[in-house]
């Protein structure tokens, strides 16, 4: 399947290479928003979004989301790229470079159904990772996606639409994706299918994921704030699960790992619900995907 890069990327890209990563002003219009509103494609469910684009147009670079009927502890995030050869669905690592922070981060290749939309990679970004603190306080920040061309996102006025998405995010995380909403026509009230959890998405974008290098050790404390009993499985360097603690709600384990050693977090029966890789100043993971239906087993 050909994969197309839209007009916007080769755009910003261009602004990109010809503006120092210290550029205050945002190029060419591009704007940070955020906005609240109903989502009528989601059966009206309130939703808010955080856009980095030329405001009244389709120009968007930088485009996150998250609704009221979601309990997660985190945000999907897209971010406009080039992605070379790499089709629909397939994990891609994108790496943010900026003033005293350097992360790479395992992303998803989403390509819209339609013509309109954002050509490029998908991530689900922890109401407390530092890449936040970073895009609110630095002038600029680059991307690059499995090493290649670096893209400038310009961060001016960042702060204020960040802090006020991230305020209805958690909100909505914070009642547990409880909040009323409108009942489907024709759907009997208590009998609603089971709705997606951005949280189990790591298990789609991480899946593949094994332990590298061990050489920026630190300490992680898993916590399990989930309804359910929980394994946590190391990620080998062959790839395979090694269990190492098996929680019960409340229950919390210590390990000793390393930067670029993926964590998995499985049912009773052994399906992965959840799955973290370990960062630098986060010392404390709190395991909270809720149960997934997958049906007899």
């Amino acid at each position: 399947m050909a994969t197309r890069v839209s007009a916007l990327f080769a755009a910003i890209l261009a602004l990109a290479l010809n503006a120092g990563p210290a550029t205050a002003q945002n190029p060419d219009g591009f704007q940070w928003s955020s906005n609240q509103f109903t989502d009528e494609a989601e059966r009206g469910v309130t939703a808010s979004e955080l856009r980095y684009s030329v405001p009244e147009t389709d120009n968007v670079a930088v485009y996150g989301y998250c609704n009221a009927r979601s309990s997660a502890t985190s945000v999907s995030m897209k971010f406009a790229a080039d992605f070379g050869q790499a089709r629909n669905g397939d994990n891609v690592q994108i790496r943010f470079l900026g003033e005293g922070f350097n992360t790479i981060y395992p992303a998803v290749v989403d390509i819209p159904q339609s013509e309109e939309g954002l050509y490029g990679v998908r991530m689900d970004l922890p109401f407390e990772d530092p890449l936040w603190s970073a895009l609110k306080r630095m002038s600029s920040i680059a991307y690059s996606v499995n090493g290649g061309q670096f893209v400038t996102l310009g961060l001016s006025g960042s702060s204020r639409a960040i802090n006020q998405f991230l305020d209805e995010c958690m909100f909505y995380g914070g009642q547990g994706g409880n909040i009323a909403q409108p009942q489907a026509p024709g759907q009997p009230a208590g009998q609603t299918g089971q709705v997606y959890d951005p949280r189990w998405a790591t298990c789609e974008t991480m899946g593949n994921n094994r332990s590298q290098r061990s050489d920026v050790p630190l300490t992680v404390t898993f916590v399990n704030r989930s309804e359910g009993y929980r394994s946590v499985m190391w990620i080998g360097f062959d790839g395979q699960p090694v269990n190492y603690a098996n929680l019960n709600p409340g229950e919390q384990f210590s390990v000793s790992t390393f930067l670029t050693h993926p964590w998995m977090f499985t049912d009773g029966p052994g399906n992965c619900i959840e799955m973290f890789m370990p960062q630098q100043g986060v010392g404390v993971f709190n395991i909270t995907a809720p149960n997934r239906d997958f049906g007899p087993e």
